[in-house]
C-alpha cells in the first residue's frame, strides 16, 4: 500500500533530528575513520530515559468525498425549456433546477378533465333516484295514456257498428283503427317509462359505470404527475456540482441532468490494514491533512468501519469513514487526504526508543546500563502503547536511567541509523518530546 506523505516526512526529519539526539539523550563513541566503520562492530549508543507525551495512531491514504450526494435524473422524456442554475450554486431542498416543455401534456389534461366529467354524468344517471314529484308526474302521464287509449278503442268499436250501419264511410273507421295504435304505442311508453323510474339501478350497470370513472380519474392524475415532473427540483440542500443538459436539449428517462452534492460535511474513505482494523472504534478522533492545504490539520471522527475485507496485492483492508466538518467551505470533492487515526494516547509518561526493546519468548527487555566497566543489566519492562518510534514504559525502568540500543556493525549501522528514536514533526501525532 502506498504510504502516506506525512509518514515520508517523518522519516526525513528523523534523519534531521539525530545529530541533536545523539549529542543529547544518545551518547555515542569517538567518530570512527571511514576505513574502521567498515570493519569494526559499533559500540552500542545509550538513550536517557525521560518522560514524554506518546500516540498510538493508524495511517492511511484515502479521498474526500461528499456526504451526500445525488444524480438528479427525469422521470420521462421531455425538452429542456429552462435550465435554472449554474455550477457551483447552492440550492435548497425542493428548489427548482430544471423545467421541462409541457404544451402537449396540458392539451393531454384537457382532454382527460373532459374524458372524466363525461364519465361521471354517467355513473350519476345510472345511479339516479326519482324524486316524489317525478314519480308521481310519470304515473299521471301513464293514466293520462292509458286513458287515451281506452278512449280511442271505444271510439273505433263504436265506428265498426256506425260502418256496418252505413253511417260511416271506410274511411272514417279506418281513421278510428289508426288512432288506437297511436294510442297504444303511447301508452306502451309511458308503462316503460313508469317502470323503469320506480325501478332500482343494475348492479353490473353500476360497477360498469363506476370503473369507467375510476379509469378517468387514473388517467387525469397520471397526467398531472407528469405536468408537475417537468419542474425538476434539488433532491436536498447542497451544490449543484455538475449540469449535464442544455436549455433546448431532449432527454430521455432517467437521464441524468445533474450531480448535486451536501458539501456540508465530507467523509474520507481509508482502507485499514487487516492487522490495525480491530484497533479502530468508530467515535476516535482523526487528523487529516490534504495537499491543497500543507501545515493544516482537519480534525474529524471515525463514524463507521466495514465488516468485509477488500484484497489487494494479498492486502487485506477494510474501509472506514471519517467525517470532517466542511462548514467553512474549503475542502472539495475527490482531495487526497492522509487520515491518521488516533488509537491512544499518554502525557508524560516514560518513553524508550522502539530498537532498545529485545523481544524474547514472548516477553520484552532493556539493557539498563550500570557503570563504565559493569555489564548492562538485561531487564523486563512492561511496555504500554507504542508509535513509530517510541514505546511507553508502565513498569521496569525509572525516569533518567540509561538504557542502551545496539545498533550492530559495518554495513547494517547504515540502516539502523534511519531507525533512531525521534519525536515526530511538530504538529503531527506522536511523542511530544521527552522530558
Amino acid at each position: 500500500m502506498k504510504k502516506p506523505m506525512k509518514k515520508i516526512l517523518l522519516f526525513l526529519s528523523s534523519l534531521c533530528i539525530l545529530t541533536a539526539l545523539l549529542s543529547g539523550c544518545f551518547v555515542g563513541p569517538q567518530s570512527q575513520s571511514a576505513s574502521n566503520n567498515k570493519t569494526k562492530s559499533i559500540p552500542p549508543l545509550s538513550y536517557l530515559v525521560k518522560r514524554g507525551n506518546i500516540v498510538e495512531a493508524v495511517s492511511e491514504q484515502g479521498r474526500l468525498e461528499p456526504l451526500r450526494y445525488a444524480e438528479v435524473v427525469t422521470e420521462n422524456n421531455g425538452k429542456i425549456k429552462e435550465v435554472l442554475v449554474q455550477e457551483g450554486d447552492t440550492v435548497s431542498e425542493g428548489q427548482p433546477l430544471f423545467i421541462l416543455d409541457t404544451e402537449d401534456l396540458e392539451i393531454s389534461r384537457l382532454r382527460a378533465e373532459a374524458n372524466l366529467r363525461a364519465k361521471q354524468a354517467e355513473l350519476a344517471k345510472v345511479l339516479h333516484q326519482p324524486t316524489e314529484t317525478e314519480l308521481r308526474q310519470q304515473e299521471l302521464q301513464y293514466q293520462e295514456a292509458l286513458t287515451a287509449y281506452q278512449n280511442a278503442r271505444k271510439n273505433w268499436e263504436r265506428n265498426q257498428k256506425l260502418f256496418q250501419s252505413g253511417a260511416i264511410s271506410q274511411e272514417d273507421l279506418n281513421n278510428s283503427e289508426q288512432e288506437v295504435v297511436v294510442k297504444e304505442a303511447s301508452l306502451r311508453f309511458a308503462e316503460a317509462q313508469l317502470k323503469e323510474i320506480k325501478s332500482l339501478p343494475k348492479e353490473e350497470d353500476v360497477e360498469i359505470a363506476k370503473s369507467a370513472v375510476t379509469q378517468a380519474e387514473a388517467d387525469l392524475k397520471s397526467i398531472e404527475k407528469d405536468i408537475r415532473s417537468a419542474t425538476i427540483t434539488a433532491p436536498f440542500s447542497g451544490t449543484v456540482l455538475k449540469i449535464d443538459v442544455e436549455q433546448g436539449e431532449t432527454i430521455l428517462a432517467e437521464e441524468t441532468l445533474a450531480v448535486v452534492a451536501d458539501l456540508s460535511t465530507m467523509k474520507v474513505i481509508v482502507p485499514v490494514n487487516e492487522a490495525d482494523i480491530v484497533k479502530v472504534r468508530p467515535g476516535q478522533k482523526a487528523q487529516v491533512s490534504l495537499d491543497a492545504f500543507p501545515g493544516q490539520i482537519f480534525e474529524g471522527t471515525v463514524v463507521s468501519t466495514s465488516q468485509y475485507g477488500k484484497t489487494e496485492e494479498n492486502v487485506v483492508t477494510y474501509d472506514t469513514i471519517i467525517h470532517l466538518d466542511n462548514s467553512q467551505g474549503l475542502l472539495r470533492s475527490n482531495m487526497t487526504a492522509d487520515a491518521t487515526i488516533i488509537i491512544q494516547e499518554r502525557e508524560n509518561t516514560l518513553l524508550v526508543p522502539l530498537n532498545a526493546l529485545q523481544e524474547e519468548e514472548g516477553k520484552t527487555f532493556v539493557l539498563v546500563k550500570r557503570g563504565e566497566k559493569e555489564n548492562p543489566e538485561k531487564r523486563q519492562v512492561k511496555v504500554g502503547i507504542r508509535s513509530d518510534t517510541f514505546a511507553e514504559i508502565e513498569e521496569g525502568v525509572k525516569k533518567g536511567e540509561e538504557i542502551l540500543i545496539t545498533l550492530g556493525s559495518g554495513e547494517s549501522s547504515k540502516t539502523s541509523t534511519s531507525q533512531q528514536p525521534v519525536g515526530p514533526p511538530p504538529g503531527g501525532p506522536g511523542p511530544g518530546g521527552p522530558q
